[in-house]
C-alpha cells in the first residue's frame, strides 16, 4: 500500500530530505532514447535551470542533485515553517519572481512593472496571499512546479501527450549528519557508478560539478 506523502514529511520540523523522481516506465527521456533512436540530453539542462531557479523561492534549500537520462535525485534542506515567517511583501515577492509572467509581443509594459503591479494585487487580495504563502511552503508543490512545465515542453517538443514523470517521486528524510554528508556523495557519484563518466568531473548535470566549477573560477574559496 502506498504511503500518504504526510506521513513521510514532517509537517513541523525542518528536516534534510532525498529525493528521487522517474520518467514513466523509466524511459531514457532525458538521454539517448533507444526505441525513437533520439538524443534528448538537452532536457537536462532544463530540469539542473528550473531546479535553481525554485530553489531560491521555496522553502528549500538544495544541497546536492544530479540528473540522468531517465530520473534525478535532490538533496534538499526543507522547513515547513518557513514561508510563516515571511513578510506579506516577501511572499509577493518570491510569487512573481519565481512565476515572471510572460511578455506578449508588442506589450507596452516592461516585466518590471508587470511585476509591481501583480505584487500590489496580491498584498490586496489575503486569499491570494495565504495560497502562495502555502505553495511556497509545501514541498509537495516545489516537486510539482519543478516537474511539470519540463513535462509540458518535452510534450511540446515531442508533440504529443501524457505524462512525462511518474506521479510520484520517493522522499526519505535523513536523520543524522552522517545520513547527510552519505547521500550527497551518493548523488554526487551517481553518474561514475552509472558508468556514464569515469570522474564527477567529466558530468555537467550535477551540484558537485557546478561547485568544482565554481571554485575554479573563484580559487581564492578554496
Amino acid at each position: 500500500m502506498t504511503i500518504p506523502r504526510s506521513q513521510l514529511i514532517d509537517n513541523k520540523l525542518a528536516l534534510h530530505y532525498h529525493l528521487i523522481s522517474r520518467c514513466v516506465r523509466r524511459s531514457w527521456l532525458c538521454g539517448f532514447d533507444k526505441p525513437s533512436k533520439k538524443k534528448y540530453d538537452h532536457r537536462k539542462q532544463w530540469l539542473e535551470d528550473r531546479i535553481c531557479h525554485l530553489a531560491k523561492y521555496f522553502a528549500v534549500e538544495i544541497n546536492a542533485y544530479a540528473i540522468l537520462s531517465n530520473h534525478f535525485h535532490l538533496v534538499i534542506y526543507y522547513d515547513p515553517l518557513a514561508n510563516q515567517q515571511w513578510s506579506d511583501a516577501e511572499v509577493a515577492r518570491r510569487w512573481t519572481e519565481a512565476f515572471p509572467p510572460k511578455l506578449l509581443p508588442g506589450a507596452k509594459q516592461d516585466i518590471n512593472t508587470i511585476q509591481a503591479n501583480r505584487r500590489a494585487a496580491m498584498l490586496a487580495d489575503p486569499l491570494w496571499l495565504q495560497r502562495a504563502r502555502n505553495s511556497l511552503g509545501s514541498l509537495s508543490t516545489f516537486m510539482q512546479h519543478l516537474k511539470q512545465p519540463i513535462a509540458w515542453r518535452a510534450n511540446r517538443e515531442d508533440q504529443c501527450t501524457g505524462h512525462f514523470f511518474e506521479g510520484r517521486f520517493y522522499s526519505g528524510a535523513l536523520l543524522s549528519e552522517q545520513a547527510v554528508l552519505a547521500t550527497m556523495a551518493y548523488v554526487d557519484l551517481n553518474p561514475v557508478r552509472a558508468k556514464i563518466c569515469a570522474a564527477i568531473e567529466d558530468y555537467a548535470h550535477t551540484s558537485v560539478y557546478r561547485r568544482l566549477q565554481h571554485l575554479e573560477k573563484n580559487p581564492a574559496q578554496l
